[in-house]
């Protein structure tokens, strides 16, 4: 890579780390993007340091929806993230279920990411918050 260099970092633990980790990166390395951290909480953390400080951060394996439902204008994703896993699985479930037995259509209640918890809540004191109809379409 003529001109540019390749920076690698510590594997860490802990989200703290993740925030300080990236914080050396920006600050004493002075890189410009910052490649994943291979967990949601890390990235969580690293995320915010990238982004108070314009640099470029790109998640390869955290799924947390929340890594880019933040409104962040420097965090991207390569993978899917939890939201879409859990549509697949479930149009998988569907799918397979009510192939054997087309007269019969399953309740299947989502667990909704912490950050629809509120939504949740609202819906199940209106009433409408028993589960979702997904039976042969």
């Amino acid at each position: 890579m003529k001109g540019r260099r390749l920076v690698s970092a510590q594997m860490l633990l802990d989200p703290q780390a993740a925030a300080s980790e990236a914080n050396r990166l920006i600050t004493n390395e002075k890189v410009t993007a910052i490649i994943g951290t291979q967990a949601s909480t890390l990235s969580m953390a690293a995320t915010v340091v990238a982004e108070k400080n314009k640099v470029f951060y790109l998640e390869n394996e955290g799924i947390s929806s929340l890594i880019t439902s933040r409104g962040f204008k420097y965090t991207f994703r390569t993978t899917f993230d939890s939201d879409m896993m859990a549509y697949q699985m479930i149009d998988f479930g569907r799918r397979s279920c009510c192939a054997e037995n087309r007269e019969k259509s399953p309740k299947i209640f989502v667990l909704p990411s912490s950050r629809r918890m509120e939504d949740l809540e609202l819906r199940q004191e209106k009433g409408d918050g028993q589960g979702q109809d997904l039976g042969p379409q």
